[in-house]
């Protein structure tokens, strides 16, 4: 089973040096119920695709350091 990626506005957005050109936008969606297995269907932007709970997501390599501050904060 595929899951439907969610809709709407994300639930957090950290935005860093917005005013140039090689700015940083990340953004996400936190999920608290599901079912069946994520999917890649975006091979050319993701590696994988993974659930995991907000304190074993700081265990992982993130992309990008401002993720661990979101996830002790949704995760506490």
């Amino acid at each position: 089973m595929t899951v439907a990626p969610p809709s709407g506005e994300p639930d957090f957005i950290i935005r860093e040096n917005e005013d140039s050109p090689d700015g940083l936008a990340l953004s996400g969606w936190v999920l608290t119920e599901w079912s069946g297995n994520p999917a890649n269907v975006a091979a050319e932007e993701h590696d994988d695709v993974q659930w995991f709970a907000p304190s074993d997501a700081l265990e992982l390599d993130l992309a990008h350091d401002a993720y661990a501050a979101v996830l002790r904060r949704i995760g506490a």
